[in-house]
């Protein structure tokens, strides 16, 4: 059985390989989404070549641009707070590609996800902290069954331990966001001469200008600019204005939602909902009608754009 595994020569999506390739005939991809996936390509062909399997590399930074990139700015100008790596996942990583595995002969994509598949459905993954079903939340459910996830059963230190010598082994990271580098959002959108301008208003007055609501997410801090004997946060960003207020201000006690990305026909109407990566899930009674939500207890800074998986 042929496998397309997505392969960034990292120690996660190595050891997923070097696991398929014991039971399947492997090739690996290693596809250029942004000019930060142009600096990889000599470790993933060193990676490949030790590994001894065929490694493809796709540009794909015009199809990341249109997909992911330009949502991402309209996300943001409109003043909420997107997710590219989830919408490059539905996008991207399991969407085209999925489609490009089933016209090149491949049975299967694979990728070093710590995520786990049980039928029409994911789980979460045995290591709790590198869990990464959140960001797999808007994968379409017709694509599962073309999908494998070798380390959805192993945590981190266990692929580290069990790592083979031979093999490099790249322990860095990625970054939250791909594209950006490392770079604040704001320093992204001036590179690309987007600007924008509006008024910070606390309880009610504005207070002063600001650069661009892009800037700014819901439950976020730093600079603000505004001097209170206790700290500000932003609870709102609407009409190119940003609404600040104190701590408890940011919790929520509901949300609505857009067209859910269901895996079963008739969802129950109790489930666990989390708002954020790394965020605990939280217990909520869903109105799949009205497509609303209400928390059994108030939830930190729940920010529109974002999912609610």
């Amino acid at each position: 059985m042929k496998i397309l595994h997505q392969f960034s020569g990292g120690i996660d999506s190595t050891w997923a390989a070097f696991l398929l390739r014991e039971k399947y005939e492997v090739t690996l991809l290693y596809y250029i989404l942004s000019p930060f996936h142009e600096k990889g390509v000599e470790w993933a062909e060193r990676a490949a070549k030790e590994l001894n399997l065929p490694l493809r590399i796709l540009d794909l930074k015009d199809l990341f641009e249109e997909r992911v990139i330009k949502p991402f700015i309209e996300f943001y100008t409109r003043g909420l707070t997107p997710n590219p790596c989830a919408l490059c996942n539905r996008e991207i990583k399991f969407g085209y590609l999925v489609e490009y595995a089933k016209t090149h002969g491949f049975s299967f994509v694979s990728t070093g996800h710590y995520v786990r598949k049980k039928g029409d459905f994911i789980y979460r993954g045995r290591d709790g902290w590198k869990d990464q079903s959140y960001f797999l939340s808007l994968v379409k459910k017709e694509n599962l069954s073309h999908i494998l996830f070798p380390l959805g059963d192993y945590s981190k230190e266990e692929v580290r331990k069990n790592f083979p010598s031979f093999l490099p082994m790249h322990e860095k990271e990625s970054h939250d966001v791909c594209f950006l580098e490392g770079k604040r959002v704001g320093e992204f959108f001036e590179e690309r001469g987007i600007k924008g301008t509006g008024w910070i208003i606390w309880k009610g007055r504005k207070i002063k200008r600001h650069k661009g609501i892009f800037r700014y997410t819901i439950g976020q801090r730093r600079a603000i600019g505004i001097a209170h004997k206790r700290p500000l946060y932003v609870v709102k960003i609407e009409k190119e204005n940003v609404w600040v207020g104190e701590r408890e201000e940011v919790y929520s006690k509901g949300l609505e939602f857009n067209e859910p990305n269901l895996f079963c026909e008739n969802p129950p109407s109790s489930l666990l909902i989390q708002v954020r990566y790394r965020s605990p899930p939280v217990r909520g009674k869903i109105d799949w009608e009205k497509r609303k939500v209400e928390f059994e207890e108030p939830v930190w800074a729940v920010t529109p754009g974002q999912i609610a998986a």
